[in-house]
């Protein structure tokens, strides 16, 4: 349809032409020449008023620039060299008296009166409705009033709004207040053709402001009261905008405001919701890590230290699992870690033969408290009170062979293996704890480094993505955290309240199915405006 109208609209151009020059022929119309005032400019518009309707306007941008050209030359009926009288204001005659703008000027307040008595109104925009008007309005009376370019103008706004009804990222209920700024934009765009030219102007700030809004809407009470702010700002420029672009400089600086407060609030919410989560995740790998990290740990201790096979044993066995409990609770840097890993490296120093006076009263200075430290080691891991016993008896004969190094030594009692497992508790290790994850249930993604997995791995804190699932319904994400260790992603809702899990693979997989989608942050107006150059340059015939 989108095509069929752009080529209609250009033969119009033409037949309006041929019926313009007949009537001027024959003195029915005044000759308006190229260069003429136009009609926004003699009604007093100031800066943002049209150029001349027969000359291309200076354009501050490469892309505006070129896209206004087109528009002129389809204007033209698809050449460069056309007459004056293309770009001219003037009408066929069915709306005698009435201008194009004044005629949108009513129409956004609701309707018009046509000659004769009859009157002319656009369909009605209600709350839920997404519906291009300027359609509607191509059809009607109204466009007799509309010079050729008036008129290829007019079909570009509306492939405009084609373009941005068409985007699935804005849901329809927020289509629906961009519907209701038709009329206004196509006055604003009349008006002040840097529209074309230039990302920053107010009316496409605006619109692209609400887009992206789109991710702050969720489903609830809470998207409602948000839905109904935006509203406000749409009523406001509905009743106030005339021929002042500020209006729409006012609404968008508004409206990107309400976003930048809404991502502030949201981060805030996620920081604080999310925490419960992180330490539950942080806590699951470390139990995957912790028996490589503490083994680690007692192995460079005991590495070139001449200790016995009972404190070996007793540091691999025993103190590993208090060692464990720390690590999965803590992490590496925990306090409780940290110190039962100085009372290990204590223990093996002080077992070892003690040669000169000052590191034997060193021993009898630290014992004391290394003893307590090592009972409430014991005591935590559940250690069987005959397997403690054992150990602190032992413990007893070290330290005194330790400080009479050329002595005879005192034999250490012996204990079985048998024995050993017979009184060794189960580790103390709890189990692992897991948050929500989207693959539940899944069979294992594929782990290949690929186009998908470099797009996940490129995703930072506040980025959004959209989740699709097999009842065709889909839902929006905002990534809070991901973890170091082994690359878990962690997402929250609109609302930041509730949160899942998925690990870097899984997300990769989902992208390269077309189950998960990153939600660009875009310009929706730069887009549209994109397609609707390569619509008008095909047309044209261009490469």
């Amino acid at each position: 349809m989108n095509q069929f109208d752009l080529v209609l609209t250009t033969e119009l151009a033409s037949i309006y032409q041929t019926i313009n020059r007949h009537l001027i022929d024959r003195g029915i119309l005044p000759d308006l020449k190229v260069g003429a005032k136009s009609r926004a400019q003699s009604a007093g518009a100031g800066q943002h008023a049209a150029a001349p309707a027969g000359a291309a306007p200076v354009m501050s941008g490469q892309t505006g620039g070129d896209m206004f050209k087109l528009f002129e030359q389809l204007a033209h009926g698809g050449s460069s060299a056309a007459g004056g009288h293309a770009g001219g204001t003037g009408s066929a005659g069915g709306l005698a008296g009435f201008s194009l703008l004044d005629s949108l000027g009513q129409l956004q307040s609701g309707g018009m009166m046509l000659p004769g008595g009859g009157r002319f109104e656009l369909p009605l925009l209600e709350a839920a409705t997404v519906s291009n008007v300027l359609r509607s309005l191509q059809q009607s009376p109204v466009m007799q009033a509309a010079s050729p370019l008036d008129a290829v103008l007019v079909d570009a706004v509306a492939m405009l709004f084609d373009v941005v009804f068409d985007e699935a990222s804005i849901p329809d209920r927020l289509k629906a207040q961009i519907a209701r700024l038709q009329i206004p934009v196509l006055k604003a765009a009349m008006l002040d053709r840097n529209f074309f030219s230039l990302s920053n102007h107010p009316v496409r700030r605006m619109l692209d402001a609400i887009a992206t809004l789109s991710v702050h809407l969720p489903d609830n009470e809470t998207g409602n009261a948000r839905l109904e702010a935006i509203s406000q700002v749409v009523s406001r420029v509905l009743d106030s905008f005339e021929q002042d672009i500020a209006v729409f400089e006012s609404a968008a600086a508004e409206l990107e405001t309400l976003g930048s407060t809404l991502e502030e609030k949201l981060e805030e919410t996620v920081d604080v919701s999310l925490q419960p989560d992180i330490a539950q995740i942080k806590q699951t790998e470390r139990a995957e890590l912790a028996p490589v990290i503490v083994h680690d740990f007692i192995n460079r201790a005991l590495k070139d230290q001449p200790v016995v096979d009972t404190v070996r044993e007793f540091l691999r066995r025993d103190w590993a699992q208090l060692l464990t409990l720390d690590y999965i609770n803590e992490g590496e840097q925990g306090a409780h870690f940290n110190s039962h890993v100085e009372t290990m490296r204590e223990l093996i120093w002080s077992v070892q033969p003690k040669a000169d006076m000052d590191a034997r009263l060193m021993l009898v200075r630290i014992l004391p408290g290394l003893l307590k430290r090592l009972r409430e080691g014991t005591a935590e891991i559940e250690l069987s009170q005959k397997l403690s016993d054992r150990f602190f008896a032992t413990l007893v004969i070290l330290h005194a062979n330790a400080v009479r190094p050329n002595a005879q030594p005192v034999p250490l009692p012996d204990i079985t293996p048998d024995e050993i497992e017979e009184l060794t508790p189960a580790p103390a290790v709890p189990e692992a704890v897991t948050v929500e994850t989207v693959a539940e249930a899944e069979p294992p993604a594929p782990e290949v480094e690929d186009e998908f997995t470099q797009r996940a791995r490129a995703l930072n804190k506040g980025d959004w993505v959209e989740f699709h699932y097999d009842d065709g319904t889909f839902r929006w994400a905002r990534l809070g955290w991901i973890s170091s260790i082994r690359n878990t992603y962690l997402f929250s809702d609109q609302d930041g309240m509730n949160s899942f899990s998925i690990s870097l693979h899984r997300l990769a997989d989902k992208l390269r199915r077309g189950e998960a989608v990153l939600v660009e942050r875009k310009s929706i107006t730069d887009s549209a405006f994109g397609k609707l150059m390569n619509l008008f340059r095909q047309k044209l015939g261009y490469a």
